[in-house]
């Protein structure tokens, strides 16, 4: 009797201070893909709490091989909360052994877009043409309504970089 391998699960997230792009991808296939909201959240004690639950709580749920996340920008990293984030996310990966990834905006953008000088925006149409269930998060009609999607659009793109570069190692 042969052993079937179990294809890797990627949990890839892209953290923000109000919403957190989740999406799980089982080998090369997504199987999940969400926005969590922390808007009701006051106190930054409270919400780096809510981080800490949501992802015990996925790591739990989902049984994860790698996290993948949307590394903090230069910019961010004026952010203590995102800074402390992302140093919650490591550490809970590493407490429960699983790789831990951190992937760019350029990454992002250099391997999803043919042209250098290609946007996020144009990432994210490329993601769609991969995963068309995404078509509804992309330009839509109110910018508040792409700004709460991009966390989302984000994540999943980290995932499918990650399971690129991936790719071309094994090659």
């Amino acid at each position: 009797m042969t052993q079937r391998l179990k294809p890797l699960k990627i949990l890839a997230l892209a953290p923000g201070k109000r919403e957190f792009g989740l999406a799980l991808f089982t080998g090369i296939e997504l199987t999940y893909f969400s926005v969590r909201s922390f808007r009701k959240v006051r106190s930054q004690h409270m919400l780096i709490n809510e981080v800490l639950i949501l992802v015990r709580e996925l790591i739990d749920s989902f049984d994860p091989g790698v996290i993948a996340i949307n590394a903090i920008s230069k910019y961010q990293q004026t952010s203590p909360f995102l800074k402390q984030m992302r140093l919650i996310l490591k550490r809970e990966a590493a407490i429960s052994q699983v790789v831990f990834i951190e992937i760019t905006r350029n990454q992002i953008i250099s391997i999803l877009c043919s042209d250098e000088k290609s946007t996020k925006k144009e990432a994210f149409r490329q993601l769609a043409h991969s995963y068309p269930e995404l078509i509804h998060f992309i330009n839509l009609p109110n910018q508040w309504q792409n700004q709460y999607y991009n966390n989302l659009l984000m994540a999943v793109s980290v995932g499918v970089v990650f399971l690129r570069t991936q790719n071309q190692k094994d090659l």
